[in-house]
């Protein structure tokens, strides 16, 4: 297995797991509250919901409370960082220019990608694209486990690099969307048909199983 991308923090770790703030409501280094849950392992009181994006799996949730909306075309339109992300990712996305229910057009990036690259897009890069496609966060420094990455979400950044796009599909062993670059611009962000977000230049390491959590590991300085 390829080398972690970003390197590890160097200073102590807590001998107990870190919460992400905003995700339990608790402290840092102190354990989730202890939940009564129904037979299929869902918390007392709440209730299974089901929305669905075009030309992809359903998605699956449990419903607290928390509005977590998405439209005809995959978009999220409603949210609350404790139920996407952490509040500190949630603050970082909106200084760079995200808020719920962004969309972008994306024809000019897929028509120049397709024609200078070879590069075909699928249902799960387009959704992601729509709502995060050009964003830039810039910051940098020590996270929780790695160090915090900037980021580009931009596409076009590998319109010449189908060979290096190539060799990384081969890695992970799936078709793979460019989405941008990450790590001073040393690491291809791209994202596979099932939502996977992988990261690499000379080989792929599957970072995330989906894009809001990769968005939030760069964020946060997650491994």
């Amino acid at each position: 297995m390829p080398t972690p991308p970003f390197p590890v923090v160097p200073f102590p770790r807590s001998p107990t797991p870190r919460s992400l703030p905003g995700i339990y409501g608790t402290a840092p280094d102190s354990p989730a509250p202890a939940t009564s849950r129904n037979d299929d392992n869902r918390p007392l009181g709440t209730a299974r919901c089901r929305t669905a994006a075009p030309a992809g799996p359903a998605m699956e949730q449990w419903s607290t409370g928390t509005i977590h909306a998405r439209n005809s075309d995959g978009a999220v339109t409603m949210t609350r960082a404790s139920q996407r992300w952490s509040e500190s990712t949630d603050r970082t996305l909106r200084a760079a220019g995200w808020f719920p229910g962004r969309r972008v057009e994306t024809a000019m990036w897929e028509s120049v990608l397709e024609e200078r690259g070879g590069f075909t897009i699928h249902p799960a890069a387009r959704v992601f694209l729509r709502e995060f496609g050009g964003l830039e966060v810039r910051e940098r420094g020590p996270g929780i486990s790695a160090i915090r990455a900037d980021f580009q979400i931009d596409p076009r950044m590998a319109e010449w690099d189908e060979e290096i796009f190539d060799v990384l599909s081969e890695e992970a062993s799936t078709s793979l969307y460019p989405l941008g670059m990450a790590g001073r611009r040393n690491l291809y962000l791209g994202m596979a048909a099932d939502g996977r977000v992988f990261l690499g230049m000379d080989e792929a390491w599957e970072f995330a199983d989906s894009g809001d959590r990769a968005l939030e590991k760069l964020v946060e300085g997650i491994n």
